[in-house]
């Protein structure tokens, strides 16, 4: 068995076959390791660039539905209805203001010690101190009671009936413009904000979402069912290259990493701006996808790629055996008539020439059988006496 093995291992056959694999396969596993490389790479940083700018622009969105609602507040604290003693008035004024803007769940306007003087709406809050319904807010509500008119403060994210919100506040002052003589407060939900998030969540690949978070990676709002507000994006916990994201103020940037699921994916990240005299919110957007799906072009260009080479490989591989079985056969042919010469045998010679370098082998064969035969019957002509078969040799 081993000689056998051996032999076929040796034969011009199987070295024909295994050449022309060898010739053929090379170059396109190379080929098909480079573009499979290079569509990955290419995918990957298209879909990062693509993160991160997006996170951007919904960033900037929402910064610029905060800063519209510190002008609202600022141009609403100069109305000159506020400075009047019509309680009605006044309420009638700011129930029309809110039930004109979806954002506002409430305005009301504070005496300095806190007590809810007036309230638009139907909450009816009036009589109510702000340390019992928003204690959270009671620092901001100090700060607010020494700025001066058009200073703007904002809260942390905070319960409001309808859900998380934001309190805008702002000193209302005097006819001279330096007295603080109320502070007036707008509560501001975030359904608008949750709009621009979801739109920006269906438009991210994969079944992976995107979180607005706090500065201490506490989720404000994001379409994921398992995540609760204001509870710590789970990947915080496990991705040390995302939590040290937190402690920089102003990225924009994406990474790689493996996150609470024990998924490989890319996320898009960008911070967003601060708010009012005391630099409030400091969020941050984080837009976050499967890489399985994001490659999933690059794993169909694969396959695609394994197929064509699979289909190469067979038809070099039926190719070669054909060329290979038939150049054998002509070279053994060749071989066996060359073996008969070398033993006195002239009894064959070669009928079929090839119009090749083969054919120039088989030629001279051809010849020198030719020129042996003629050499054999003069020598036997002399034997015999006879001399007159004289016939020049072929050269």
């Amino acid at each position: 068995m081993k000689k056998v093995s051996t032999k076929l291992i040796n034969s011009l056959k199987f070295k024909i076959i295994i050449t022309a694999l060898v010739l053929s396969l090379a170059p396109t596993i190379v080929f098909f390791y480079l573009t499979e490389k290079r569509t990955t790479d290419t995918l990957l940083t298209n879909i990062k660039n693509e993160l991160q700018e997006k996170s951007y622009i919904v960033g900037k969105s929402i910064d610029r539905f905060l800063y519209q609602r510190e002008i609202d507040i600022k141009i609403l604290s100069q109305a000159d209805v506020l400075e009047s003693k019509d309680a009605h008035a006044i309420i009638q004024y700011l129930t029309e203001i809110t039930q004109e803007s979806q954002y506002l769940n409430d305005i009301d306007i504070i005496n300095l010690d806190g007590t809810i003087r007036l309230s638009s709406g139907t909450q009816n809050e009036k009589g109510k101190h702000l340390s019992t319904l928003y204690p959270e807010i009671e620092s901001i509500f100090k700060k607010s009671l020494q700025a001066n008119q058009g200073d703007v403060f904002v809260s942390e994210a905070i319960k409001l009936d309808e859900g998380l919100g934001l309190a805008f506040l702002t000193p209302i002052t005097d006819d001279t413009n330096t007295k603080v003589i109320s502070i007036l407060m707008t509560e501001v939900n975030l359904n608008t904000v949750k709009k621009i998030v979801s739109e920006f969540d269906d438009r991210i690949i994969g079944n992976k979402y995107v979180y607005l978070v706090d500065n201490d990676g506490l989720v404000i709002m994001s379409d994921d069912p398992s995540i609760k507000e204001m509870e710590v994006l789970p990947d915080l916990r496990v991705a040390k290259q995302l939590k040290s994201y937190f402690e920089h103020e102003g990225e924009v940037g994406s990474l790689e990493y493996v996150d609470a699921y024990g998924d490989q994916v890319i996320a898009g990240f960008s911070d967003m701006a601060q708010f009012g005299k005391n630099d409030a919110l400091d969020w941050s957007i984080i837009a976050i996808a499967p890489l399985e799906e994001v490659l999933a072009p690059a794993y169909s260009l694969q396959k695609t790629l394994m197929l064509l080479m699979f289909l190469l490989l067979a038809f070099v591989s039926v190719l070669s055996i054909y060329l290979g079985s038939k150049l054998a056969s002509v070279l053994t042919l060749t071989t066996k008539i060359a073996q008969k010469i070398s033993k006195g045998d002239l009894s064959e010679d070669i009928t079929k020439i090839r119009d090749d370098e083969i054919g120039l082998l088989q030629t001279s064969i051809n010849e020198i059988i030719y020129n042996s035969r003629l050499i054999q019957n003069q020598a036997e002509a002399i034997a015999i006496g006879d001399y007159s078969k004289k016939i020049p040799l072929r050269s």
